[in-house]
């Protein structure tokens, strides 16, 4: 779970009581899971990755080259 910097704070300071803290908690949770199944509407696709997928529309075969750096 990756918390920010006012998160953090607010987990581990004392301005929330217990209950708050809790339900924060279950929150973040909530959210983590949420972003473990829908990682496809989160995509952001690179320029070269959006040349391929539009060239799908015109043409049948297309041909992309990768590799790891």
């Amino acid at each position: 779970m990756s918390l920010d910097k006012e998160v953090y704070e607010a987990l581990t300071g004392d301005k929330l009581t217990v209950e708050e803290k809790k339900h924060l908690l279950g929150i973040l949770k909530e959210r983590d899971t949420w972003r473990k199944y829908n990682k496809i509407l989160a995509f952001k696709a690179y320029d070269f990755q959006k040349k391929f997928y539009e060239a799908g529309l015109k043409h049948r075969f297309r041909f992309l080259c990768a590799a790891n750096r």
